[in-house]
């Protein structure tokens, strides 16, 4: 690949050289200065710094050798040659820094866009699952469609969705992420040289799910990482949420039962309570009644 983009660039600044000789006289030195500038320009935008640089000197010699009396040496026949060639040099070399600058904003630009659409779909997914396993179910849709490849939201030993089986290895590597709490793989500082990336749930020890790329590249995109494990934050907190309210209704559910069943035994006890009283009350009456039937026998 790199001997592609460097035969690339020999074939493109011959191209430019036998074009500008053979319309050297129609072209003039300001003419064919210019489209040695510009030919630098596109290569600052697309290659290296350096390689950049090395296209400006070597253009600058090209033009010295060709186009500047006296012609096919490095000489320098007058002052004012000298000073289109430095003006050349000079020119090339700043444009260059620039055209990068410009191109390293741009692409900061653009990725600080794509971060910023990936958080809003993020974020519209967080706001409507009202359960966990909707809810893992559709992040690891967003996040698989992120990244272009297979991401994985393991819980308890078993991803969410498909059907990919874990690896022993991997499976020892999330157990140990969820006893730490900390990542594991590629662009982590915890085995670093491994071929997948593990992130946790929860920065303590805990049983919650972990995200898993099961395949990954050592030159994968640092920034594309960096957003999926700031959503994995995102996640996170809102499966806690989503925890803590299944907890709240599981809490009140049961308070709820227990308060039936304290009323429905209060229920009971009273309707049972209510004969017996009456029984009692018709035992005693008859008892006095006998009572008092035996004292005016007597006399």
């Amino acid at each position: 690949m790199l001997l592609n983009k460097f035969s690339l660039l020999i074939i493109l600044l011959l191209t430019i050289t036998l074009t500008s000789y053979q319309w050297s006289e129609s072209l003039g030195l300001t003419g064919i200065s210019m489209l040695y500038l510009l030919f630098v320009v596109g290569v600052a935008y697309h290659y290296s710094k350096n390689q950049a640089v090395i296209v400006a000197f070597a253009s600058f010699l090209i033009i010295n050798y060709l186009f500047i009396e006296p012609k096919f040496t490095f000489q320098v026949g007058n002052a004012a040659s000298w000073a289109s060639l430095i003006s050349f040099l000079i020119v090339s070399v700043v444009i260059t820094s620039l055209v990068k600058r410009l191109r390293v904003e741009t692409l900061q630009s653009q990725q600080t866009y794509l971060r910023a659409e990936f958080l809003r779909k993020l974020a519209e997914n967080l706001s409507y699952p009202d359960t966990i396993q909707g809810l893992l179910e559709d992040c690891q849709a967003l996040l698989e469609k992120e990244f272009g490849s297979t991401v994985l939201i393991v819980k308890n030993g078993v991803p969410i969705l498909g059907n990919y089986t874990l690896t022993s290895e991997q499976c020892n590597a999330i157990a140990w992420v969820q006893a730490n709490g900390k990542s594991f793989g590629i662009g982590t500082n915890n085995w670093a040289d491994a071929n997948f990336v593990i992130f946790p749930f929860n920065r303590l020890q805990s049983y919650d799910p972990v995200v898993l790329i099961p395949q990954i590249s050592p030159l994968a995109d640092s920034h594309l990482l960096g957003n999926i494990k700031l959503a994995v934050v995102h996640i996170a907190v809102a499966y806690q949420h989503l925890m803590q309210k299944e907890k709240t209704l599981a809490a009140e559910n049961q308070a709820r039962e227990e308060a039936i069943r304290s009323a429905l035994l209060a229920s009971i006890a009273h309707d049972m309570r209510t004969p017996l009283t009456d029984l009692g009350q018709q035992r005693r009456s008859t008892s006095q009644r006998f009572h008092s039937m035996n004292m005016r026998c007597s006399t």
